[in-house]
């Protein structure tokens, strides 16, 4: 959330890439299909609310308290629905039948000032139930699960604990191919509870990433029997310092092998090239993924990651601070990344937000990925702050949490990787200090649903009720039978009569947040598929052939035709 902003910069973007007037309604129609579009219907889903979550802000401006929790949609019963845990308070939330999402247990409950921040999904321990990390300011946590849907806190923390400081987002990965999953913790800052910082007019503010010294990042190699070993320094991880707040692990370059991309606070944002030799290449200016079109660094909060373009390459979207436009960076056939933000028309509407969590996803069913950008303050102009004082009668300086909110901001994709923000819809009508963001069928109902969590108010779930007309879906589950897991890192390439789209099987990115393991592909009015083409981690590709849609189908490797692998050998 970096606090420095040159108007200057800003006008030039302008000019170099244009503004194009975007209107801002729901009733906007797609330029792929413009009889079909039909405005999104979300309806609020109840969620038992959090006891302690506070109402007002800045009691002791500490950074901790703004930048806020995030949440993970995990099945942790596998009653085939998904649960919710939001990790600040700690609170594990079940999904009954009728989609109520009630208090089940609270898995910890840390002592003042420690918090915690992120939390990552995936089975450590190849045992066919999810385990979760949870990412805290002070000691990580590792918990578990016993295969009936109980979570316990690994003995002495797997490891993971080793490491003190500000551990933000975290992504599960088989970083050396050796079939069990490891971890990259993203760490942020040496914050100071004692450090003052002012805004312009005088007035007490959170203070920015640049007040403080940069965390290194960590690396954990999984040994088995639910034990970690960090090895960030021999792997070339913590040799770079950047302020982490968003991870994503992908095989970015299609060789088989898993690489990290890591969202910095007003630094360069990091891509770690997996080596293949247990060591990684930070090669994100290279790449293109650095900073922005004009060179500069941002304050980059969340990820997502996607085909927004339907071009056979993933394409990488970042949120960033009010001020700074989100960027964009479109995938160039898996060797670079090339911000297009303006050409995507993605440059103007996000300037006045704030934007940390994330998503790409069909909201619609029509064939392409919409975007979910999660909005919220973490710093008032003068002239807000003293409203917020005035008008909230607090002494210490606190505030009410209103004064921070903003609205949340969807975006239809037209097709062809252009954006439109449909600024009526549901989500976007309540203005919230929003943090964690995701996307996932979790009613199982065929469409995708959003799950929000918040800074002063419990998470919010919208349940997705557009109505579908005739436009299809499938529920993809990649499956590893050797591992009895999910085949997390496998790239897949599903095709169709006159298109495909490519998909990559990651829990991670957003910020702070771990999504769901099911991959949902909208189809359109595409009623069958021709064929699945999986390329498992370590490069072994197969294809599974036709399939039907609007349904769940589970592809198992070594059940499909060999395709040979990426070294170029063939059955």
């Amino acid at each position: 959330m970096k606090h420095a902003f040159s108007p200057l910069c800003w006008c030039l973007c302008l000019t170099l890439y244009g503004c194009d007037g975007v209107s801002q309604t729901v009733a906007v129609q797609s330029e792929a299909a413009p009889s079909e579009f039909m405005p999104w219907v979300f309806e609020r889903t109840q969620v038992d609310p959090t006891p302690d979550a506070s109402e007002t802000l800045g009691s002791d401006y500490s950074m901790e308290e703004i930048m806020g929790s995030g949440m993970a949609l995990l099945d942790i019963d596998d009653d085939s629905d998904l649960d919710l845990l939001v990790a600040e308070s700690g609170w594990l939330y079940e999904q009954d039948a009728a989609g109520h999402f009630g208090r089940r247990a609270r898995l910890y409950e840390l002592t003042s000032p420690l918090r915690a921040t992120g939390c990552s999904v995936g089975d450590v321990d190849n045992d066919g139930d999810v385990d979760l990390f949870v990412a805290t300011t002070g000691k990580d946590m590792l918990f578990l699960n016993s295969g009936n849907g109980e979570l316990t806190l690994a003995p002495g923390g797997g490891g993971l604990g080793a490491a003190v400081g500000w551990s933000t987002s975290a992504a599960f990965l088989d970083y050396d191919n050796d079939g069990w999953l490891d971890l990259y913790v993203v760490r942020y800052v040496e914050s100071d509870a004692s450090r003052v910082c002012r805004g312009l007019s005088g007035h007490r503010e959170y203070c920015g990433p640049e007040a403080f010294r940069g965390l290194p990042d960590l690396l954990y190699r999984n040994l088995g029997g639910g034990k970690f070993a960090e090895v960030g320094d021999a792997a070339g991880i913590s040799r770079r310092v950047g302020k982490g707040l968003g991870v994503v692990a992908v095989d970015v370059n299609g060789d088989g092998w898993t690489d990290l991309y890591v969202a910095n606070d007003g630094e360069r944002n990091h891509l770690w090239i997996n080596q293949r030799d247990g060591n990684f290449e930070e090669s994100a200016i290279p790449w293109g993924a650095a900073v922005n079109l004009q060179g500069r660094e941002e304050a980059s909060m969340g990820i997502a990651v996607g085909d927004v373009d339907a071009d056979g390459s993933l394409d990488l979207f970042v949120s960033h601070l009010d001020r700074e436009s989100n960027t964009l960076y479109r995938g160039i056939e898996g060797r670079a990344f090339q911000d297009v933000t303006f050409e995507a028309r993605l440059g103007e509407d996000g300037l006045p937000f704030t934007g940390f969590g994330t998503a790409l996803g069909d909201l619609d069913l029509d064939g392409d990925l919409d975007l979910l950008v999660a909005d919220g303050k973490v710093r008032l102009e003068p002239q807000q702050a003293t409203i917020a004082e005035s008008e909230a009668g607090l002494e210490g300086g606190a505030v009410s949490a209103a004064a921070y909110a903003e609205v949340d901001q969807l975006y239809l994709n037209d097709g062809k990787g252009r954006f439109r923000w449909v600024e009526e819809s549901a989500p976007g009508r309540e203005p919230k200090i929003s943090r964690a963001a995701l996307m996932a069928d979790w009613d199982r109902d065929g469409d995708l649903d959003l799950a929000i969590a918040h800074v002063g108010a419990p998470p919010v779930l919208w349940r997705n009720e557009t109505p579908r007309a005739a436009r299809h879906w499938m529920r993809l589950q990649v499956w590893d039978p050797a591992l009895s897991r999910e085949a997390v890192g496998a790239l897949i390439t599903v095709s169709w009569a006159g298109g495909e789209r490519v998909l990559a099987l990651t829990r991670s990115g957003s910020y702070l947040a771990s999504g769901d393991g099911l991959l949902h592909i909208g189809l359109g009015a595409v009623d069958r598929i021709e064929d699945v083409v999986v390329r498992w981690v370590g490069g072994e590709v197969e294809s599974f052939g036709a399939m039907e849609v609007d349904r769940t189908v589970t592809v198992k490797r070594g059940e499909g035709r060999s395709q040979g692998d990426l070294l170029g050998r063939r059955p």
